[in-house]
């Protein structure tokens, strides 16, 4: 039967790979570059005609010069740069009754980069298709949440026909120093699923980690000197009390 010591081993590893540091992650803009030209937005708005058997597309300007071009069958997909703007219902508007703007690139009806999301000229949000995770390509798409110009919250979300199938739920709040606040990782896929949360000491006060056999939990009082740990391991539950890192107290039942 594996040890406690080396259940925790285990844990500790887990959680090293499956929780993503800020400083990890690409918080950076690039729209001026994508999006402007000598401060001059540059997005065209324009359509494309295209099918599903991968024959083919063709822009919508291209079809003012080929009239003769059978579209029957195809589908008009947005493409190239776009600025769409939203009044404050997210109703579509001009950019005269705007409240939120949004700078996005499409390749045929999907993203491309990096997506904007402004609120009176100020970065509320970004979207991203497949971004990196930790060592991996992720199968959806992740959105950062910014207050203030700093980054407040992280989300991985799947694919919507890959959620369909499995429940996975990821994600990360910050303070404003960037320390992370809390995490959650919720993988329905893997069985596997994690809680943390820390205090602005920087001390976690409470930790869970666990698959459909073991658990593991601790929670933290009196900044981190009292911990009560709590393991379930191969139907047995230990209960341990430390204080300052002695055990002063440890009860095992079924």
């Amino acid at each position: 039967m594996k040890s406690i010591t080396t259940f925790i081993f285990y844990l500790f590893i887990f959680w090293a790979f499956g929780q993503q540091q800020l400083k990890d992650i690409d918080t950076s803009f690039d729209y001026k570059e994508r999006f402007y030209r000598k401060e001059k937005l540059i997005t065209r708005n324009s359509w494309r005609y295209v099918r599903d058997n991968g024959q083919p597309s063709i822009g919508v300007n291209d079809l003012l010069l080929n009239p003769g071009f059978d579209t029957t069958g195809m589908v008009r997909e947005k493409d190239g740069l776009w600025c769409e703007y939203f009044d404050k219902s997210w109703n579509p508007t001009d950019s005269s009754h705007q409240y939120y703007q949004i700078l996005c690139e499409y390749n045929c009806g999907l993203t491309e980069g990096k997506v904007y999301y402004f609120r009176k000229n100020e970065i509320i949000y970004t979207g991203l298709r497949y971004p990196k995770l930790n060592d991996s390509i992720f199968n959806g798409s992740r959105r950062i949440t910014y207050n203030n110009g700093k980054v407040e919250w992280i989300e991985y979300k799947l694919f919507r026909e890959d959620s369909l199938r499995s429940k996975y739920y990821n994600t990360s709040s910050f303070f404003p120093n960037g320390e992370l606040k809390h995490y959650t990782l919720s993988d329905d896929i893997n069985f596997q699923y994690v809680g943390l949360k820390y205090n602005k000491f920087g001390i976690c006060t409470y930790e869970l980690k666990l698959n459909h056999n073991e658990s593991y939990t601790i929670k933290r009082k009196r900044k981190g000197r009292k911990e009560i740990i709590d393991v379930r391991e191969n139907g047995m539950f230990t209960k341990t009390v430390k204080v300052d890192g002695k055990v002063v107290r440890q009860r095992k039942h079924k």
